[in-house]
């Protein structure tokens, strides 16, 4: 559902962390999203492909 939502393939967003946090921006938003799970599952492949959590969205860590 996530890839439907975002576009793109789920291997080529978790490699990037900016695109990381503008998926879940944009997951966020979508009407398709209830209590965060979508986000969740996003967050959970982040961590099986790049053996670490994903931080929480602040935008102070992405703006440039």
């Amino acid at each position: 559902m996530a890839e439907e939502i975002l576009g793109d393939d789920l291997d080529n967003i978790v490699k990037d962390d900016k695109k990381m946090y503008e998926s879940l921006l944009i997951i966020k938003q979508s009407p398709r999203e209830k209590n965060g799970n979508i986000q969740n599952a996003l967050r959970w492949y982040y961590q099986f492909a790049n053996g670490k959590k994903f931080p929480g969205i602040r935008a102070e860590y992405y703006m440039e």
